[in-house]
């Protein structure tokens, strides 16, 4: 993997090896092509994006090392562009659901650097980021009765990241 400089960002992000089946990939060569890529930081996009767990993984870790900070709101004045907190864009996919198992390990790595699951989101016209903090989208997707309505709420992701989140969020009411 080449390593390249995504400005205005002052660390370097993964890239991953270019493939013609990856759309996304040309947005992030060419940054100035794409607003998100080029205003956000990887703790936002990141855990929407079509790329490996590993190369997500990376890119959060390295923007988290160079002081990103896990609890920003995203301040996008366009509210149908507002991802809420980081949390939030990880426990939110339109993916199948073991694409969503694999954000498990996103969800550590945030709290690991001091995501706290207990702040709200914004009030945006993405309602799974208006749903207030990302431990209560989590629970109320975890303790809601599936009725064939969706395989997301199938998925024990929802029930893990829960307990993770509830977990640190005891943890934090302790302090």
């Amino acid at each position: 993997m080449d390593k390249s400089p995504l400005k205005p960002f002052n660390y370097d992000l993964v890239i991953p090896p270019k493939r013609k089946e990856d759309k996304d990939h040309d947005t992030i060569r060419h940054p100035d092509a794409c607003w998100v890529f080029n205003k956000k930081p990887p703790l936002f996009w990141e855990p929407l994006s079509a790329h490996s767990i590993e190369i997500k993984h990376a890119n959060m870790k390295a923007a988290l090392l160079a002081g990103a900070d896990p609890n920003e709101m995203d301040h996008e004045p366009d509210n149908r562009r507002s991802y809420g907190r980081p949390l939030h864009c990880v426990v939110h996919s339109n993916g199948p659901a073991d694409f969503m198992k694999e954000n498990v390990s996103l969800i550590k790595l945030l709290l690991e650097h001091g995501a706290d699951p207990r702040l709200p989101g914004p009030k945006t016209a993405q309602a799974w980021a208006s749903l207030g903090s990302p431990l209560f989208h989590v629970e109320q997707l975890a303790t809601l009765p599936n009725q064939g309505l969706n395989e997301l709420l199938e998925c024990s992701f929802y029930q893990e990241a829960y307990q993770i989140m509830k977990k640190a969020a005891d943890d934090l009411d302790c302090k």
